[in-house]
């Protein structure tokens, strides 16, 4: 009976540290937004992550962005050299605070198909879901 119980919590904890674990792999290809500060996001912002050629690239809901990845492991994302291209589009309170807060990236986590980018004191600053 403890031989039963015993690998059924290995069972059960298994199964929750695969649906809440994060590796680089993981961060690979398209998010879109759907929370800044935990406020819900307008449509339309893409954010796009690729490991092999260390590149970010994406749209802020009005501009186009991109940048380098300098440094992707199982828990930090640092993001550089980011530029924007410079529209000027109707409402720009959602891109300037996406490009305020990207800026700050320091960490993210990942949890089933959901992206969250963190600063370097862990607060929760862009939501992303899978595409």
């Amino acid at each position: 009976m403890k031989k039963i119980k015993l690998l059924l919590w290995s069972a059960v904890v298994a199964t929750l540290s695969a649906c809440s674990s994060s590796s680089p792999e993981a961060l690979e290809g398209s998010w879109q937004l759907t929370h800044i500060d935990g406020k819900p996001a307008a449509t339309g912002a893409v954010l796009q992550l690729n490991l092999k050629d260390k590149k970010v690239n994406g749209n802020d809901g009005c501009n186009t962005f991109m940048g380098m990845i300098e440094k992707a492991t199982d828990k930090e994302l640092i993001l550089s050299d980011l530029a924007t291209s410079l529209m000027l589009c109707e409402n720009m309170e959602q891109p300037d605070l996406f490009h305020s807060e990207i800026q700050k990236v320091k960490a993210y986590r990942i949890t089933q198909k959901q992206l969250v980018l963190l600063d370097a004191q862990g607060q929760e600053l862009l939501t992303f879901k899978k595409e």
